[in-house]
């Protein structure tokens, strides 16, 4: 299925152009994923980028429609002039998203510079482990979730190229999610040493800080590429 983007090119020099994907949390949508990421872009990833934001409907978390695969197509038609973008991209996602853009790493290590996943649901470790959502029990053996490939995604084992990658997970420490997320940095950090843990003081939003922190580490990632 072919699924709604919205790219937007943002160039201030000569330098190559980092693709920057932006994922909504459930029931979201790219426009209000754009809104709530541009302040702190304009603030912390002034740099050349194109940034990707897709509108997924679920169960897009495990990748279930072939969002992965669209997505890299979609990202292609632009990066193809090879000398004009960095081919790898930055992705970040928020909860749904978050859930999505780990997975995605997981199975894309190759094409994934550094990513930064915050205050997932549920999450699936290096090994295959899978974390259930705290405040929901059980979803995955629910529509649209129990499905064969839905199982598959949840279990499967990170690519070893995971530990190329820069990573950047947290959660608010007023959120239900806090303790699961704690647990899936301490696995990640079996094979991602350098990855960080970002606690701030919040229930389930992204606060100033977490923007700056991801947005920053986009910036860095880029200029050092």
């Amino acid at each position: 299925m072919k699924h709604e983007y919205i790219f937007i090119k943002r160039v201030y020099d000569d330098a190559p152009i980092q693709p920057v994907v932006l994922v909504h949390g459930l029931n979201g949508k790219a426009e209000g994923m754009l809104d709530r990421c541009i302040e702190h872009i304009d603030r912390h990833l002034k740099i050349n980028t194109l940034l990707v934001l897709p509108t997924y409907t679920a169960p897009y978390q495990f990748l279930g429609d072939g969002e992965d695969k669209e997505l890299l197509s979609e990202i292609r038609r632009f990066t193809r002039e090879r000398s004009s973008y960095h081919q790898k991209l930055c992705i970040y996602g928020f909860s749904a998203g978050a859930q999505f853009a780990h997975r995605f790493t997981y199975v894309h290590p190759d094409k994934v510079a550094c990513v930064g996943v915050f205050s997932a649901g549920s999450w699936t470790y290096p090994d295959g482990t899978y974390s259930d959502h705290p405040g929901q029990p059980g979803y995955v053996k629910k529509s649209p979730y129990n499905t064969p490939y839905v199982y598959h995604v949840s279990t499967r084992k990170a690519k070893r190229g995971i530990a190329n990658v820069r990573w950047f997970t947290g959660c608010g420490r007023q959120d239900v999610r806090y303790e699961r997320t704690r647990a899936f940095f301490a696995s990640l950090r079996q094979d991602v040493p350098d990855a960080r843990f970002i606690s701030f003081n919040a229930g389930h939003r992204a606060t100033d800080h977490v923007y700056k922190t991801v947005f920053t580490a986009f910036r860095e990632t880029a200029q050092t590429a």
